[in-house]
């Protein structure tokens, strides 16, 4: 279930396309082995919602106990139930966490890596 590393960045539908037919004509052409594993959000905002910092302490706990079930993460990182199911349901659409086949959540990644450029010229 361990994975090397996720990048997580804010990228325009232009850059985007872009990426997706260059690493198309690479595929085609043998030249992609291994490929890298991104989530790409189109503004800064929603990726700093998406990745708020009581998000980024309950993927730790998930990485620091193993995969659980939801009740038990909440137990151990002390929220509410439905809160932490809430932000498990956000990180299990996003690609972030996995559940197992007895229906516990993890963390896949050693590392995120989390990059950002903000624009001052818009």
């Amino acid at each position: 279930m361990t994975r090397g590393r996720i990048k997580i960045g804010v990228k325009s539908e232009a850059e985007l396309n872009r990426e997706f037919l260059a690493a198309w004509e690479r595929a085609k052409k043998g030249g992609i082995k291994e490929p890298d594993v991104q989530i790409c959000f189109l503004d800064t905002a929603t990726l700093r919602g998406a990745l708020s910092a009581r998000r980024v302490d309950l993927l730790k706990a998930l990485r620091k106990y193993g995969p659980c079930s939801i009740r038990e993460l909440a137990r151990h990182v002390g929220r509410d139930f439905r809160n932490v199911y809430d932000d498990v349901q956000l990180f299990l659409r996003a690609g972030l966490v996995e559940k197992d086949a007895a229906g516990r959540v993890g963390v896949p990644w050693k590392r995120i890596q989390v990059q950002t450029d903000i624009d001052l010229a818009a």
